[in-house]
């Protein structure tokens, strides 16, 4: 061995380390990036998305050599005293759906964790699930019994019935269409709608207006024509699919036909009113949450025989003795 001039060797060997020492430590492996990435849309009382995340890696229990990755969205939404929550989730390019609906977020918010858990390891505990804080229940909504593909549950469509049972719920809807018989000639119609609904029943309370028309006699005196309704109609629904619905409806309706005379010098305006009997068959298609597509065609029946005179002039109209119409709009679910 070499020793530096003027060190004694038994010292030369330990200076030979000081590089070593002194050289800097490689830089600590970076933390990989964990098997989950969770976003959440909810109400201000639900768990938070890092409580959620971290309570389902937590059961999960994947070890470092895990490399598969589960991508999850939650969304929650609270209806009166009822809260259902949406998990989309993407594991490794498999996309899928679920649906839960509690009475409280945190429930509904267990059972989304538990799934996530399972997804990410089917070989989980399922009696790992923490104590539940102080004022919770301590019975959990019930885990799913196969942790394989998320299956795609049906949409409720709106007003649709509950997985707690039948409830009240409100709707309203506007439409476009046409008549028949009521006026003159086939002519268009609008209206609006108020639904109220405990499934499978609905009743909806409507009014409508039908555009003016003309109406001129062989000496060319008439009138100018216009009617407007009010009708209370019960609604029978019968799930057709998914997010589809068939309901035969039958009720009552109130007719109001006015005239204002054409033609002659001093016009006169009347009007008369007629009630007829209701049938018809609606069908509605949810496009969104609370959204849906409907459209319907009914029958009416007269239970009178009301004319339409105008003095100077005569009889210028009288309803057919079978009326009817046919309408298409959109319905928003109201709670």
């Amino acid at each position: 061995m070499l020793a530096c001039a003027g060190v004694p060797a038994r010292y030369a060997s330990a200076l030979g380390l000081l590089p070593a020492l002194l050289a800097p430590k490689s830089a600590a492996a970076e933390p990989s990036e964990p098997p989950l990435s969770l976003t959440v849309s909810a109400p201000p009382e639900c768990p938070s998305r890092q409580a959620l995340q971290a309570e389902a890696l937590r059961l999960a229990r994947v070890g470092p050599d895990f490399t598969r990755k589960l991508t999850a969205e939650i969304g929650v939404e609270r209806a009166g005293a009822r809260f259902s929550l949406r998990l989309h989730t993407d594991f490794d390019g498999v996309a899928g759906e679920r649906s839960f609906e509690g009475s409280s977020c945190q429930a509904v918010s267990d059972a989304a964790v538990l799934t996530l858990a399972l997804m990410l390891n089917p070989d989980v505990e399922t009696d790992a699930d923490p104590a539940p804080s102080a004022g919770e229940s301590e019975t959990k909504a019930a885990p799913p019994p196969e942790p394989g593909p998320p299956k795609q549950e049906p949409r409720r469509p709106i007003g649709g019935r509950d997985a707690g049972g039948p409830r009240l719920e409100g709707a309203v809807a506007a439409y476009l269409g046409a008549e028949l018989g009521i006026l003159p000639a086939l002519g268009p119609e609008i209206g609006a709608a108020l639904g109220l609904s405990l499934r499978p029943i609905t009743v909806w309370l409507g009014v409508s207006y039908a555009k003016a028309q003309d109406v001129t006699l062989s000496d060319g005196q008439g009138g100018r024509l216009w009617a407007g309704s009010a009708s209370l109609l019960g609604c029978w629904a019968i799930p057709a699919g998914p997010s589809a619905t068939i309901e035969p409806c039958a009720g009552a309706e109130l007719d109001r036909v006015e005239g204002h005379g054409t033609g002659v010098t001093d016009p006169e305006t009347g009007a008369i009113f007629g009630t007829s009997a209701v049938a018809g068959l609606s069908a509605s298609i949810e496009l969104a949450p609370r959204l849906s597509l409907r459209g319907s065609v009914q029958g009416l029946v007269p239970l009178g025989a009301p004319r339409v005179f105008l003095e100077d002039i005569g009889q210028i109209h009288q309803p057919g003795p079978v009326l009817g119409r046919a309408h298409a709009g959109l319905s928003l679910g109201l709670w």
